[in-house]
């Protein structure tokens, strides 16, 4: 992603990449370029990850939807510096502060029913999904996981960050919601 924000150093396509570019197929249609990287399946800061990477969920036509999330929580914390949002700069925090993040970094099975837990902390704000964003996930696993969660509902980001306009609240929303079908996107 960033090669097609920044382009190249010298902001030209590289030679493998035009090369990779003006492949086609047999009819002579353009073929897609093929991206030779798995997905990683870690985030390093897992106060960033949305929930489809910490769900090990994630697919490659929602990778920007991911990105989406990791700004959103960027600017959440940036609301913070607002002096009427956070009063004290001492008291700025991320705005998904897990201390563990199920399955990747625990050492005890139950560690995800914990209130450190990274996605638990990410429903204490936003709320746990609904049924139906939850019986989008393919594996059944996800599904019984999400499901056992103790449900919570989201708060009012209006009163987290009261200075901030009603357009800014709207795009927080927006940037961090669960289903990254629904979450706001680049475009």
């Amino acid at each position: 992603p960033s090669r097609e924000l920044l382009g190249a150093p010298d902001n030209k396509p590289k030679e493998d990449d035009k090369k990779e570019a003006d492949k086609t197929d047999k009819d002579g249609k353009k073929k897609k370029p093929k991206i030779k990287n798995g997905l990683t399946k870690h985030v390093v800061t897992r106060w960033y990850r949305a929930p489809e990477v910490i769900l090990l969920q994630q697919d490659r036509e929602h990778l920007y939807g991911i990105d989406v999330w990791s700004i959103g929580c960027i600017f959440g914390e940036l609301l913070q510096m607002h002096h009427k949002n956070c009063g004290d700069y001492k008291n700025r925090k991320v705005l998904f502060p897990g201390k563990t993040c199920f399955p990747f970094s625990t050492k005890d099975p139950f560690d995800y029913q914990h209130r450190t837990d990274q996605l638990r902390v990410v429903f204490d704000l936003i709320g746990t999904p609904q049924q139906d964003e939850i019986a989008k996930f393919r594996d059944k696993n996800v599904q019984i996981y999400l499901n056992n969660m103790t449900k919570s509902s989201s708060k009012d980001l209006s009163q987290i960050f009261p200075s901030t306009k009603k357009t800014g609240i709207q795009l927080l929303q927006q940037m961090i919601t669960f289903d990254v079908d629904k979450r706001i996107t680049v475009e």
